[in-house]
């Protein structure tokens, strides 16, 4: 960890309805964003603010203001920031609401419940991002693994979707649809859930097909579920292989905005 004021304070998109991360709030320390203009926009305008004596490069123009034209309802723009030798990159996914077949949200569990055993995805979900594996550590004694896939659009989306099984689960064919279940939670509404059965010896590979509001744009998400029962491997600062026979592991990262 080293300390740095480079990042963005703020960014603003000067499209009147255009939204930016689903209106969460601008969180510099992430590097990865996404825009969503009204549909028909054929441009976006975009004004970034980083702390002084940052330089600021959108598409290796430097400046502070540019305007992005869109091509087929989508644009991509990377802004680097430097300072002297050092230097960080953002980059910034622009969609139309009615070609936008994102997804907003996906988790996996080992539990019926949204809220308890929830497992790490990797790479981490960012709705750009179409592939990804998660992996459950089990009990021999078990021959198949169960997994809760928990899928959700943006909100206010007209998007559909649907899950399909592509190989290796007990519970589906390849091709065949998964049934979803509609679960209901106090703390979170109603959300998607889908059950997928992995035999412990088998790679399973679910696809996520997202149609976006105009009925023709698509994108698939692929996630890989499997066992592994492997302890994990530590390096020490010689850059020598380690090995612990331990039962868990705890990791503490912190950092604050000045800082990565």
């Amino acid at each position: 960890l080293k300390p740095t004021d480079l990042y963005l304070e703020q960014v603003t998109v000067e499209n009147e309805g255009a939204e930016l991360d689903e209106g969460t709030g601008f969180d510099g320390q992430a590097e990865r964003h996404r825009i969503v203009a009204v549909p028909g926009t054929d441009e976006v305008t975009l004004q970034f603010q980083a702390a002084s004596g940052v330089q600021i490069s959108i598409d290796g123009r430097t400046g502070t203001t540019q305007t992005v034209a869109l091509e087929n309802g989508t644009a991509e723009v990377t802004v680097v920031l430097s300072k002297g030798s050092a230097k960080r990159t953002y980059q910034f996914s622009i969609r139309c609401r009615d070609t936008d077949a994102s997804l907003g949200r996906l988790r996996v569990s080992n539990s019926s419940n949204v809220n308890l055993m929830q497992m790490e995805l990797q790479p981490a979900f960012d709705p750009e991002i179409t592939s990804y594996q998660s992996s459950l550590m089990q009990n021999d004694s078990v021959n198949f693994a169960s997994y809760s896939l928990w899928v959700e659009l943006p909100e206010n989306a007209r998007s559909t979707y649907k899950v399909t099984a592509v190989s290796g689960l007990r519970n589906a064919e390849p091709g065949e649809e998964l049934e979803v279940i509609h679960a209901v939670f106090e703390d979170v509404g109603e959300i998607d859930r889908y059950r997928v059965e992995v035999p412990i010896a088998e790679r399973g590979v679910v696809k996520i097909t997202v149609t976006a509001e105009d009925g023709v744009t698509t994108r698939d998400y692929l996630v890989t579920l499997f066992r592994n029962n492997d302890l994990p491997l530590l390096y020490g600062s010689s850059i020598k292989l380690l090995e612990r026979k331990e039962n868990s592991v705890k990791l503490q990262v912190h950092a604050n905005l000045d800082g990565y």
